[in-house]
């Protein structure tokens, strides 16, 4: 079991990853690069899982 700032940093880490992808996916995006369904379903995706994780990160923080 993680202790509670192994977890933080664990989100954190995630977290980090999650916008490195979000800032791939933009930067092509920016190149007019059209996204297939695929594509823009793993979009949609990374930003549930990156508005989760500052969630969770806010929640913990506030505790």
């Amino acid at each position: 079991m993680m202790d509670k700032q192994t977890l933080l940093n664990y989100w954190a880490g995630e977290l980090v990853r999650v916008k490195a992808q979000l800032i791939q996916v933009s930067q092509l995006l920016n190149m007019g690069v059209t996204l297939t369904r695929e594509q823009e379903s793993e979009l949609d995706r990374l930003l549930d899982q990156r508005k989760r994780l500052e969630a969770l990160i806010e929640e913990f923080k506030s505790k």
